[in-house]
């Protein structure tokens, strides 16, 4: 069965659907074919409002990927416009009169309506740590991006506790003077860290928490669950940004008069999608 999968459009958000679909596609043997309607390289749309019209680069300098790039990966390129999508017939109609096949459409969300998020493992974290600059034009577009998450243990000496929390504190605030919308994200283990781990937030701020490490350990489930409640006494926020597991006792802890966004980490999301 032939496939072809349709990611419409040049910017980022398409861009990851396509890429991701790149492993699938060899070992299925499918099509990738990416429609746009500009004629160069998809680029990144940042620096076009900066470096590019002030006359500083070309729009082959922002590229996201270079031509051989995806050629390598088996990706076609296709300047057109598209008309309709098709559902009952399974077909994207383009500009050109042209249908492509489809088995499966997969929606792009917008740059400007995604939070970024440091839930990773620690070692990934290790390179932002060496050159935070780097990674600055690719948070630009977002709609913010969550402090970066450093682990807290409860074995660890205090020292390296603060370090975590210090470290969180001035890469946000890095991003933050380059115009990047940053919420604080919060992370304790007990007691012992409830004197720097809220340090510098202001009170009535949206902060960011995650059960990600910790909530099938029960020590460290109970410890989290004490510290929501000396967060809300100590900062009262409006808004909770809750990654993880969401339980009805992190919902009492956080009280009635607090609003909680869950969402899921990338392997539920996964598992659930399946």
């Amino acid at each position: 069965m032939k496939i072809a999968v349709d990611a419409i459009g040049g910017d980022y958000a398409p861009l990851e659907i396509v890429f991701g679909s790149v492993r699938a596609a060899k070992k299925y043997h499918c099509e990738i074919v990416l429609v746009g309607d500009e004629s160069a390289l998809p680029y990144q749309r940042p620096p076009l409002s900066k470096a590019y019209l002030a006359g500083k680069c070309v729009l082959d300098d922002i590229a996201i990927r270079s031509t051989d790039f995806y050629s390598k990966q088996g990706i076609q390129l296709l300047n057109a416009q598209v008309e309709a999508i098709v559902r009952s017939e399974g077909n994207v109609v383009l500009d050109t009169g042209e249908k492509l096949a489809y088995d499966k459409i997969g929606k792009a969300i917008e740059r400007r309506l995604v939070l970024g998020n440091f839930y990773v493992d620690e070692t990934k974290l290790r390179r932002l740590i060496r050159n935070p600059e780097r990674f600055i034009s690719q948070f630009e577009g977002l709609w913010g991006i969550t402090s970066p998450d450093f682990s807290i243990w409860d074995e660890a000496p205090l020292q390296f506790r603060v370090t975590a929390t210090w470290l969180n504190r001035a890469l946000g605030r890095l991003f933050a003077d380059h115009g990047i919308r940053v919420v604080p994200n919060l992370r304790w283990c007990d007691h012992r860290d409830y004197d720097h781990c809220f340090a510098g937030v202001a009170s009535g701020s949206v902060v960011a928490i995650s059960t990600h490490g910790l909530w099938r350990v029960g020590k460290l489930r109970h410890g989290f669950i004490r510290g929501l409640y000396e967060m809300v006494d100590r900062l009262a926020p409006p808004v909770v940004l809750l990654h993880g597991t969401d339980h009805r006792h992190i919902r009492q802890a956080l009280g009635p008069d607090v609003e909680v966004v869950h969402y899921l980490p990338e392997r539920s999301r996964v598992r659930k999608a399946a």
